[in-house]
């Protein structure tokens, strides 16, 4: 009931009478009772679902979404009408015939890295970006266990590739350089039933293979080989490395981009596929680039924006040279520092692209702030890199909870509500950011409300003030002491005959 614009004043309700994720289930089983009483109506059929849908009662959802009043209100609500589709969705892939005695045994927030997920809808809309942490089934097994909504592999070629020579990778608290070459354990591995069984498990996640061959006749192949393996939800074609010698990265050159879209469409693939992009600086190049795709919009689902900042330089000051050692040095930038950059492509594509062309968005996330960030510029999926790179596959749990209770506490109950509603700047919103700042008591990495936080002092003014209040509480317990009678100070009468002086 609070105005949208109000976020202090909801966090302190949300704090004051919320508070955790027991108390949010509590109030969600509470509205679910109420509303459990009431008639059909418009209000019903937007609150009862979507309450039934966080406290994971799928039997309770799937019998108020069958009767037949309900479903008369919602299919012919012109707002709710797709929040229908979207809950039997949910319900087609998730728990139907959970008895709801065991969905209530179910933590709202449970960390039980086996429970089930609303594959349909992705329903953190986070999960891992290819590359590092991904090339093995040991590897990609942490990412299903963790909160991320799908698991995605190391890019593929044809065969076996070590990858460059070490030291390849380089990071800081504020941005990671990497040169790898694409290691990877082949294609071959990557779709075999085993390895996908062993990274999926027991959650039913969703798994995607990414493929970067060394020419379009190996990207073919692999693509029809994916197509041929059964366990394989949809496929990432990498279109952000060289494999021409002699011509630049393939979604930099448009006649390239054009040749494998329009080779990838006669291929009629059976499977869902995203095509991977380089960042792009200049409002021309987007332009070109989203007028290919759009022509392609029947074959191409999604796109992934972006890879790395290409063929940046690092150097040690103490050693006189760069901090990896392949391509003399040159590496592909990721992490905090370039999510201004993937901001951009991310808006920017999501005002040039078939609405038919989902967008997931990836550089610098690493907070729940950072993934709301994503989605308010357009992104419908949101990839992690750097970050599982750091942190490891535990970076999906903190950052997913960080997004949902970011959600929640905005009141947010529909990604599309804010998906891509990013205002123009106004003076009425600065004000309220310089309100929000001044609210901030420490500042992060990533941007507020997440991630690695830094101090706002740093070491040296932390251990001058440390010192201070011991030598302030010292001579406060002398002074109390010699006032009592208690106890006599010379070193206490000498500091304040000096101190008159």
């Amino acid at each position: 009931m609070l105005p949208f614009e109000s976020e202090a004043l909801r966090e302190v309700v949300w704090w004051r009478y919320v508070g955790s994720a027991e108390g949010q289930a509590k109030w969600h089983a509470h509205i679910i009772v109420f509303f459990m009483e009431q008639r059909p109506s418009l209000r019903r059929c937007e609150e009862l679902p979507w309450h039934l849908r966080k406290c994971r009662k799928w039997t309770t959802l799937r019998n108020v979404l069958v009767d037949l009043r309900t479903f008369d209100v919602m299919y012919n609500g012109e707002q709710i009408k797709g929040g229908l589709f979207s809950y039997w969705r949910a319900l087609v892939r998730g728990p139907l015939y959970m008895s709801d005695e065991i969905e209530a045994s179910i933590v709202l927030q449970s960390s039980n890295p086996h429970e089930p997920e609303l594959l349909a809808e992705f329903s953190s809309r986070v999960y891992n970006a290819s590359g590092p942490r991904t090339g093995s089934s040991d590897a990609l097994q942490k990412v299903g266990a963790s909160k991320s909504s799908a698991i995605l592999t190391k890019s593929a070629t044809l065969l076996p590739q070590t990858g460059n020579p070490l030291p390849r990778t380089y990071t800081s608290p504020t941005f990671s350089i990497n040169s790898e070459g694409l290691p990877n354990k082949s294609i071959e591995y990557y779709i075999d039933g085993e390895t996908i069984r062993e990274s999926v498990g027991e959650t039913g996640k969703p798994y995607f293979v990414s493929i970067s061959g060394k020419s379009l006749e190996d990207n073919v192949e692999m693509m029809k080989l994916i197509c041929k393996a059964p366990g394989v939800a949809g496929i990432e074609l990498n279109l952000a490395c060289p494999n021409v010698i002699g011509h630049p990265i393939i979604a930099y050159d448009m006649t390239q981009l054009r040749t494998v879209l329009k080779t990838v469409k006669s291929l009629k693939l059976s499977l869902p596929i995203g095509i991977k992009l380089p960042p792009y600086f200049d409002f021309i190049h987007y332009q070109q680039a989203a007028e290919i795709i759009n022509e392609y919009n029947s074959t191409i689902d999604y796109i992934v924006t972006m890879n790395t900042v290409g063929n940046t330089l690092m150097l040690s000051p103490y050693s006189n040279e760069p901090v990896i050692s392949p391509k003399g040095g040159y590496g592909g930038l990721s992490g905090p520092a370039v999510k201004p950059i993937a901001l951009a492509q991310v808006r920017k594509f999501y005002s040039l692209l078939d609405s038919s062309i989902d967008i997931v968005g990836v550089g610098g996330v690493q907070s729940g702030q950072d993934v709301y960030d994503m989605v308010l510029c357009g992104a419908k999926m949101v990839q992690v890199g750097t970050c599982h790179w750091i942190e490891g596959a535990n970076c999906f749990d903190r950052i997913v909870e960080e997004f949902e209770g970011i959600l929640e506490r905005k009141g947010v109950k529909d990604l599309e509500e804010i998906r891509g509603k990013l205002k123009d700047w106004s003076k009425a919103g600065a004000a309220i950011d310089r309100k929000g700042r001044k609210l901030e008591p420490k500042t992060a990495v990533g941007g507020a409300g997440g991630g690695k936080f830094q101090s706002t002092l740093d070491d040296r003014a932390f251990l001058l003030l440390a010192c201070g209040v011991v030598v302030f509480t010292q001579v406060l317990c002398a002074l109390l002491a010699q006032a009592l009678g208690h106890l006599d100070v010379p070193w206490l009468a000498q500091l304040m005959d000096n101190l008159k002086k």
